[in-house]
């Protein structure tokens, strides 16, 4: 019962799932009763009508109580049926009979006069055959009737009865009585679940639900799971979204705040001083400008619904537009600068802008990341069907358990090593771009033995 279709089928046939076996094993005990009785009385009635013509050749035995007698112990003796003899009026004449010969009387009354038919019939638990003595010319000389005690197999007709009744009485509250069970439970089931989306809209803390029930209904409850584990994440990103715009925008804007103060207290008067003001002002400027621009890219866009303009682009004239400023902020950090460019690159159909900003984003990182003395290695090779880009640095590492995490919007690591600054936002954005152009980006690194930062193109 893993589905709610055979639970509700379940219940609609489990009383005849229960009822119909016993009743066609009782079906069966009638019948077989029935043919019971039915051979009881035709053994019964040949006796009776064997003993009738014995006793039509002794017709004396109507008028002479000694031939009689005589008549009905000879008769005993080859038989255990007991023997009652009439006159042909109904009026008993002789029995071998212990209880009295009224308990078995038939209503002689309804035979008509001078019947040559038998007749049979029960009565209590005593099978009684009536069979006509006639002589030669067809005269009823009186009635010869045979009794036997029925077997055990027609007595328990009445129990067997009684038996059959209570069995479907008690199949039937049996069969209610799981139903109702089966319909408490997907109430409840059901109930548990309105209650949950109930407290969504009531701002009651999410919970989540035990998925069980039949497969509908933990099917149910998984996407109802899937939907607040969704929501607790956007909770999560809101508070981390605003902790780190606080934190980014105070930084730079304190900044701003001590050198406008410096200025209204006269700092303009030293005019080295107040152009080491304005150019420490608009480093800070400067310095808010990528968080806007993330701030930008992620406004009023849905995550994984990024729209890209290709166009083809001659891989090799593009790099050489969009190296050179990383290659002089690296170098004016004094960091060593390598790169391996293949001078054969495709022509590969791409959305320029944004692929700079996610390879901007990257070596932005390396920058950053990377001590003074430091290294960094920019890559772009074709191999066999792709276009592979590669970020190397000599900073910090990033631990193995991060690796997939980093690429998660708002992710800033705990260990205050690799992620210190910033929105958490870069990589994200740097994964959306390269997804959106049907390739894949990854992260190669160790604690402490630098970085590789990969995006695979297809050609």
């Amino acid at each position: 019962m893993k589905t709610l279709r055979s639970r509700l089928i379940f219940a609609h046939i489990i009383p005849w799932i229960l009822v119909a076996p016993l009743l066609g094993l009782t079906l069966y005990r009638l019948l077989e009763t029935q043919e019971t009785l039915t051979q009881f009385s035709s053994l019964l009635k040949q006796e009776a009508v064997i003993i009738a013509k014995n006793a039509a050749e002794e017709p004396e035995i109507f008028v002479n109580n000694t031939h009689r007698t005589l008549f009905i112990e000879s008769q005993s003796a080859k038989t255990d049926i007991g023997l009652t003899i009439s006159d042909s009026n109904g009026q008993t004449l002789g029995s071998n009979l212990t209880i009295s010969p009224a308990e078995t009387e038939y209503p002689f009354s309804l035979l008509p006069r001078n019947n040559t038919s038998e007749h049979f019939y029960i009565r209590d638990n005593l099978a009684i055959a009536i069979v006509p003595v006639v002589d030669i010319r067809n005269h009823v000389l009186g009635l010869m009737t045979a009794s036997k005690i029925v077997n055990n197999a027609t007595a328990q007709l009445p129990s067997v009865r009684r038996w059959l009744l209570i069995a479907i009485v008690g199949e039937l509250f049996l069969g209610i009585g799981i139903g109702i069970w089966l319909s408490n439970a997907l109430r409840r089931d059901l109930q548990d679940l309105t209650e949950a989306i109930g407290k969504i809209s009531e701002k009651h803390p999410l919970e989540s639900l035990p998925e069980r029930g039949p497969t509908e209904f933990r099917t149910l409850i998984k996407g109802y799971n899937t939907t607040i584990e969704r929501l607790k994440k956007a909770e999560e990103t809101r508070h981390h979204l605003l902790a780190n715009i606080v934190h980014e925008l105070s930084r730079p804007l304190g900044a701003l705040q001590a050198a406008i103060q410096a200025l209204q207290r006269g700092g303009d008067n030293d005019q080295d001083f107040r152009q080491e003001l304005l150019a420490g002002m608009s480093a800070q400027i400067n310095r808010l400008q990528p968080l806007l621009d993330n701030l930008t890219q992620l406004h009023g866009r849905i995550p994984g619904s990024l729209e890209i303009t290709s166009h083809p682009t001659k891989l090799n004239e593009w790099l050489s537009t969009i190296i050179p400023p990383w290659q002089a902020e690296a170098q004016s950090k004094n960091l060593q600068w390598h790169t391996e460019i293949s001078t054969t690159l495709p022509t590969l159909n791409i959305d320029s802008d944004r692929m700079a900003q996610a390879i901007g984003n990257l070596l932005s990182n390396a920058i950053k990341f990377t001590p003074a003395g430091g290294e960094i290695l920019f890559s772009v090779q074709e191999k066999d069907t792709i276009i592979q880009i590669s970020v190397r640095d000599t900073g910090l590492g990033i631990d193995i358990a991060e690796h997939d995490k980093i690429f998660d919007s708002f992710y800033r690591s705990s260990r205050e090593t690799r992620f210190p600054q910033g929105m958490g936002l870069g990589l994200a954005i740097t994964r959306e771009i390269v997804n959106a152009h049907g390739g894949e980006v990854y992260v190669l690194s160790q604690i402490k033995q630098g970085s590789e930062f990969i995006i695979k193109l297809p050609i």
